[in-house]
């Protein structure tokens, strides 16, 4: 869970409108395959997301906040330890940074250390991965341009990103998510989200409590079984009764 958490962070820091937009107000343009952004909007998403963005995005400095969230989220192991110790949630709770640290340091000593190792090379290889994407999440920036912005308005931002401020502004408007100050803001509230997600849990789990539970392979009749069979596309003698 901490390791996906982080992985949606990285792509929420290198598309940050994918967080800010209700699935309702996606544009539909971004689902007609053939559709094709004009060369402004091409010209000025180039501007907003050269190449090279997601290695810059996921440099040193989203490392650097990896490395404080991993610091804050360094007590999940103990609640986990501790429950199938006999221990509740409260008294997990209840105990001071400084003990959680010393209890720990007797259980894992390499916990923080193996936990950033990991967080820092799992990001280093998303980068070239990351910059595959670049030209298609560019063409989808331009046509999301061309959808929300008229002709005059994108010839205008067109004249706006030609001059110095503009310039500099649209070479690192998708960076300033990046930027300390942000990464700060962000990294602060992981103790309050952290805090919040046992609460979050119990609420999503007891939303799906009316729904059927999964079944069992004993649990299916023998038609079922065939079915499943046939779509594994195993031979009927070959499966396991």
């Amino acid at each position: 869970m901490r390791h996906q958490y982080l992985a949606i962070l990285a792509l929420g820091v290198g598309s940050p409108a994918l967080a800010q937009q209700a699935p309702s107000t996606v544009s539909t343009v971004a689902e007609t395959p053939q559709a094709v952004a004009s060369p402004l909007a091409a010209e000025i998403a180039t501007k907003l997301f050269p190449d090279g963005t997601y290695r810059k995005l996921l440099g040193p400095t989203f490392t650097q906040m990896v490395s404080g969230m991993v610091d804050n989220m360094g007590n999940v192991p103990l609640g986990q330890i501790a429950r199938s110790a006999g221990a509740d949630e409260k008294t997990v709770a209840a105990l001071d940074k400084a003990k959680t640290q010393e209890i720990m340091q007797i259980l894992d000593p390499a916990f923080r250390q193996r936990t950033k190792v990991m967080m820092e090379s799992m990001f280093t290889a998303m980068i070239p991965l990351f910059e595959t994407m670049e030209p298609d999440l560019r063409d989808g920036l331009a046509l999301s341009l061309q959808s929300k912005f008229t002709p005059v308005q994108l010839a205008e931002l067109k004249s706006f990103f030609t001059t110095p401020t503009g310039a500099s502004f649209a070479s690192q408007q998708m960076l300033l998510f990046a930027d300390p100050a942000v990464m700060g803001k962000m990294q602060s509230q992981m103790p309050k989200i952290m805090a919040a997600m046992p609460d979050l849990i119990g609420k999503s789990v007891k939303a799906t409590e009316n729904l059927p539970k999964p079944r069992k392979i004993e649990d299916l009749s023998e038609a079922e079984r065939s079915k499943i069979i046939e779509l594994f596309g195993i031979e009927p003698e070959k499966a396991k009764k």
